[in-house]
């Protein structure tokens, strides 16, 4: 994937600096979702690999939904939908209804609504992709409302998992794991032991 990960910093989506993930641990590269977001032909190489690994791994289960795990990963099924059909795979696509958490009505992380959907999932063989998995829990959530509202969750596939996070009975797939880009505790931080500044904390989603 180092071909891959290049192309990503030729177009700005991934970026060098000393950042704080969600889950507090450091980086020295963080991907900017805005710029994924606003670079359809990224967006659609990065689709292109998502499907490769949803035909090598998921095939024979013949999935027949693929749902974003919020509204990056919608974006995203939508490019993968789009990516299958070139390969003679259709897949619907489809998303859970969205909307602002109501203990953080200003915060910009969207989370499921119970019940809101536009598909019938009953029945229905899924695939759940998202742009960036930390700690799984927004990945975990529409996996359980699909389970909740009778679909079979065949696995996720993720962009980058930036943590190794083990689902019972669920394949995770991914693209960039954290093997390629380097994510570390605290204490072993070697961006800390030169002092070098921060660029982002994602845990308060501002600039220190």
């Amino acid at each position: 994937m180092d071909g891959f990960i290049e192309v990503l910093r030729q177009h700005g989506v991934i970026r060098e600096g000393h950042v704080i993930h969600h889950d507090g641990r450091h980086g020295a590269h963080f991907l900017d979702r805005g710029a994924f977001c606003r670079d359809h032909e990224i967006r659609d190489e990065a689709a292109n690999h998502m499907v490769d690994l949803i035909r090598s791994r998921f095939r024979h289960s013949r999935p027949e939904l693929i749902v974003g795990a919020d509204l990056h990963g919608a974006l995203i099924a939508d490019a993968c939908v789009r990516q299958a059909s070139e390969h003679g795979l259709y897949f619907g696509m489809d998303y859970a209804e969205w909307r602002s958490s109501p203990s953080e009505p200003s915060a910009r992380m969207l989370m499921p609504r119970e019940g809101a959907r536009r598909t019938d999932y009953a029945g229905k063989r899924v695939i759940v992709v998202a742009d960036i998995m930390t700690d799984g829990g927004t990945v975990a959530s529409l996996v359980g409302l699909m389970n909740r509202n009778g679909a079979e969750v065949l696995g996720a596939v993720v962009l980058w998992q930036r943590a190794r996070v083990e689902f019972s009975g669920l394949e995770v797939c991914a693209i960039l794991t954290p093997d390629d880009l380097l994510v570390m505790e605290p204490n072993s931080c070697h961006l800390c032991v030169g002092h070098a500044p921060f660029v982002y904390d994602f845990r308060t989603m501002r600039h220190p």
